[in-house]
């Protein structure tokens, strides 16, 4: 059973560092990070079809404060040729700096019941978990299956400013709007990007109406809609980037607000995360009816 939303309160911050502890490193000299990290890219060997290291060395210290130091709660050898080739261009980091995103690099290794354990297991201060509260979804498979691709991600610092007091329906409305005039404003979008966002015009009517009619059908429909599954992270990405970005800065996001998710509960309610406290971070099941002024959305895009 889930927890009622009125309990959503204040309640307080901090995961064992590095990312590529045990592999080598080059440094982008010079360069900071927005939060103040020092630039590092991973070595990289090539393959035949692959960009070689010097490439992407000089992408990063042309992109400066777009490439973040990576570190994580893995502390585990990553061989340098498992890593995926940073797919973002010069441009589309440049903007995503402008826009307060970071780069971060997304591993398979973990779910978020695994990631959970082993963060508390390495964290210093166990008065500071990563989740508070896991009782009502210990069993759910969104945090005991599902994890993150392995990939590079381009994910927003803040929820979007006009996604809040939305409901789901009027949050990817919106979501499409900031990436047209936003995201690729004067830059090209991907080649299916006009596909989806047909999709969700020529279903938009027919949603607006069984979100009150039959809302785990809806929350289905809108979950599974191109444009949340390529946009709007699921759980296991958001806990993973809210960690990370968490042990490297020393900064919790999210520390007020809340944000959606593109998962789902066993019962059909669509997950969020927030606010990410000290006390750990709340993790609730909604209506996609909903709609709070301090419930927004997260934009999140990978290669």
């Amino acid at each position: 059973m889930q927890p009622n939303h009125l309990s959503r309160g204040a309640v307080g911050d901090e995961m064992p560092h590095e990312i590529f502890r045990r592999t080598k490193h080059f440094s982008v000299d010079g360069g900071d990070d927005v939060a103040g990290a020092k630039t590092h890219v991973p070595r990289h060997v090539p393959g035949a079809h692959e960009a070689h290291p010097r490439r992407v060395r000089r992408r990063a210290r042309e992109s400066e404060e777009c490439v973040p130091r990576h570190r994580t709660v893995l502390r585990d050898r990553l061989p340098p040729e498992s890593l995926p080739e940073i797919p973002f261009s010069l441009e589309e980091l440049k903007r995503a700096k402008a826009l307060n995103h970071f780069l971060i690099l997304r591993l398979d290794r973990f779910t978020p019941k695994e990631l959970e354990e082993r963060y508390n297991s390495l964290h210093a201060n166990p008065e500071e978990p990563l989740l508070f509260n896991t009782n009502w979804y210990q069993n759910e498979p969104f945090y005991t299956q599902d994890k993150p691709k392995l990939s590079w991600a381009l994910v927003s610092r803040e929820v979007l400013p006009n996604s809040t007091d939305k409901n789901y329906l009027a949050q990817t409305q919106e979501l499409i709007h900031y990436l047209k005039n936003q995201v690729y404003k004067d830059q090209p979008p991907p080649p299916d990007f006009n596909t989806w966002v047909a999709e969700f015009d020529s279903q938009k009517a027919a949603l607006a109406q069984l979100i009150t009619s039959n809302w785990q059908e809806a929350a289905r429909k809108l979950s599974k809609l191109a444009i949340n599954q390529h946009y709007r992270p699921s759980f296991a990405d958001s806990l993973y980037d809210l960690a990370i970005y968490q042990r490297t800065h020393n900064q919790r996001l999210l520390p007020n607000l809340y944000a959606w998710t593109r998962s789902r509960s066993s019962d059909g309610s669509l997950v969020d995360v927030g606010p990410f406290r000290s006390s750990g971070l709340i993790v609730y099941g909604l209506r996609p009816v909903y709609h709070d002024t301090g419930l927004g959305l997260l934009v999140a895009r990978s290669q």
